[in-house]
């Protein structure tokens, strides 16, 4: 056969219109029908899925949590002592509102080994501690330092000499030492005595009138201590005291129509007590004092009287500040 009958054959035989085409198109179309069969038949299978399927929900959903377990009632137990509840911190007092109520009254609870009672903090202090410290800065601040207090009373000698009218004035300062119970105080005094006494006066003879006239100036530096302060609660005040006293003398003796004097200082020691009420501006004082004074009158021999102890009462106001 010739190389043109050969291409001719195959060219009818694809062609298609040829043999082979029209052998391929009835097992073409049989496959197309089969795998069409199959499709619709695996929609038919994945229809019911896709229809449950919520588009807007998660695709797994998130495992249900599990229900509560009923708890079987705990079997009574033994009552156990109650505790003492615990105290408020300091800071919850501060962060309060003004206007909110009062905390309940501190309680009282028992244990089984012994009675614990708890008290709230108020702050920072106690109240009573607060009230406590608030009353002794009230009372150091009322404390006054100086007292000026003039006198008047009488001078009273152990000697023969006689009582004589006694006027003064002290200035008393409190030193801040020992809880202000001491006081320095410096005092100045004038006073007369006299005496009228019979004697026998050597190269004279004897004078049923001899006069002796003293002219005393007590000047004292005491210390007293306040036994009893009315600043510091105390009904009435009382004061001790001691100290060094300075007496300046002037003493003329009168006798068988002659004068002599003498003048001079006598040293003494003197004790007082001293009790105090206050009024207005300071404190009505009664005080008694005890001086033991003497001096030498060399001028005059023996016939003089030179010791002037004795007790002197006055009365006075003393004002404070």
């Amino acid at each position: 056969m010739s190389r043109a009958a050969r291409l001719l054959a195959v060219a009818l035989l694809v062609l298609p219109g040829g043999a082979l085409a029209q052998a391929q198109a009835p097992a073409s179309a049989e496959g197309k029908a089969k795998k069409a069969k199959k499709n619709s038949k695996a929609k038919k299978l994945d229809a019911p899925a896709a229809a449950s399927v919520d588009p807007l929900q998660p695709l797994v959903a998130p495992p249900a949590a599990p229900a509560k377990a009923q708890q079987a009632p705990a079997p009574a137990a033994a009552k156990a002592p109650a505790a003492a509840p615990a105290a408020r911190p300091a800071q919850a007092k501060a962060t309060e509102a003004k206007g909110a109520p009062l905390p309940p009254p501190p309680a009282i609870v028992k244990t089984e080994t012994e009675t614990t009672r708890v008290v709230e903090a108020q702050g920072d202090l106690d109240p009573a501690a607060a009230d406590a410290e608030a009353k002794k800065d009230a009372a150091k601040k009322a404390i006054t330092r100086f007292r000026v207090a003039p006198r008047v009373g009488a001078l009273v000698p152990r000697t023969p000499l006689q009582t004589g009218v006694y006027a003064g004035a002290e200035l008393a300062y409190r030193l801040p030492i020992l809880d202000d119970r001491l006081r320095l105080s410096l005092g100045i005094g004038y006073s007369q005595v006299r005496a009228r006494l019979s004697r026998i006066i050597i190269g004279r003879g004897y004078d049923p009138a001899f006069l002796q006239n003293t002219t005393l100036m007590p000047m004292e530096l005491m210390v007293t201590g306040d036994v009893l302060d009315e600043q510091k609660g105390a009904p009435l005040g009382l004061s001790l005291g001691v100290g060094y006293g300075l007496w300046w003398t002037f003493t003329s003796l009168h006798s068988f129509d002659q004068t002599v004097e003498d003048r001079g200082p006598a040293h003494a020691f003197v004790a007082a007590l001293r009790l105090l009420k206050h009024l207005g501006l300071g404190s009505i004082l009664v005080d008694v004092r005890y001086a033991e004074a003497h001096r030498q009158l060399s001028k005059l021999g023996t016939v003089a009287i030179g010791d002037f102890s004795g007790f002197t009462f006055t009365a006075g106001y003393g004002f404070e500040f």
